[in-house]
């Protein structure tokens, strides 16, 4: 089963292979500078020079073919896709020969964003190559990028700042890790690499877990408000009982006698309950204070009977 970075991906490759107007059926056909600024940030994050030229490695078979595209279409240039086995899959790499290598870095070398969308696609290229999300529902918010280089930090970086989108920074043996583990965020980050339904789904796992946070608080709540309304109970009927034992009860005043009946009619009631079930106008703090006036009666007389 796919993870939900590869869900993602997934995504914004069959979107893009849309935009580009490769599928005749849903051709949508964004501009060529924001192909240019896609294809630009491939090649910083996924192209590798060579002796022999230079190769794009993925384990997205579509996200090479875009880029095979982009070079036949804008740059008059062949490469071929070949395919390696590897231990977790298939893994793809696009080739491109040594002349053509040296053509397409002096073609690709002076292209900018020149258009507000370029950005968008540049940063979308970036998370194809080398980003990562995971789903929140199984492990919490988390977006990053692995940059191998100290050009790609750089230019990541300066983009990250341009689109007020900062990243903490994690120097790791394999690279520099810039990451963000605040689900707004990463909402954003999907947003502006071109995959809004995704944002918007973890907005909606966000409301879902905050609603059932708040539900898990009201319910521990109300089982710590039935504990205590038991725990009174029992000491209450416990006070009542013994002051029966003590021939002192039919002594007491009637309000006494009366919530004296009542919670032993009524003993896992909460107070509102019973104010709700007395014969006479009574509030909550004043039953509580029956109650108490019942216990202190009890405990007065237990002194008096440990008295020698």
């Amino acid at each position: 089963m796919p993870t939900f970075s590869h869900e993602v991906k997934d995504f914004l490759c069959s979107k893009t292979f849309s935009e580009l107007g490769m599928n005749e059926k849903e051709r949508v056909k964004v501009k060529d500078c924001c192909a240019d600024s896609f294809f630009s940030a491939a090649l910083l994050f996924s192209g590798k020079k060579e002796d022999g030229g230079l190769s794009f490695s993925s384990e997205l078979p579509l996200f090479l073919e875009i880029l095979e595209y982009i070079m036949i279409r804008d740059f008059g240039l062949e490469a071929r896709i070949v395919g390696q086995k590897t231990k977790k899959g298939e893994h793809m790499t696009l080739l491109v020969s040594d002349s053509q290598k040296k053509t397409l870095l002096s073609r690709t070398k002076e292209i900018g964003f020149r258009c507000p969308a370029c950005r968008g696609f540049f940063l979308r290229a970036a998370f194809l190559a080398c980003g990562t999300v995971q789903d929140p529902a199984a492990r919490g918010y988390h977006a990053a990028f692995l940059c191998r280089t100290a050009g790609q930090t750089a230019a990541l970086q300066n983009l990250l700042a341009e689109l007020a989108l900062p990243a903490a920074v994690n120097r790791r043996k394999d690279g520099t890790l810039l990451y963000w583990k605040e689900s707004g965020k990463i909402e954003d980050l999907l947003a502006l690499v071109g995959a809004q339904k995704y944002a918007i789904q973890l907005m909606n796992r966000k409301i879902e877990k905050s609603i059932r946070n708040d539900v898990n608080r009201r319910q521990n709540f109300d089982d710590a408000n039935l504990q205590r309304a038991v725990d009174r109970s029992q000491k209450v009927l416990a006070a009542i009982s013994y002051l029966k034992e003590e021939k002192i009860f039919e002594s007491l005043p009637e309000s006494l006698k009366s919530t004296a009946k009542l919670l032993e009619a009524f003993p896992e009631a909460t107070l509102q309950e019973l104010c709700s079930r007395s014969e006479e106008p009574i509030t909550k703090s004043g039953l509580n204070h029956r109650f108490t006036r019942l216990c202190a009666l009890a405990e007065e007389r237990k002194e008096q009977n440990e008295t020698p």
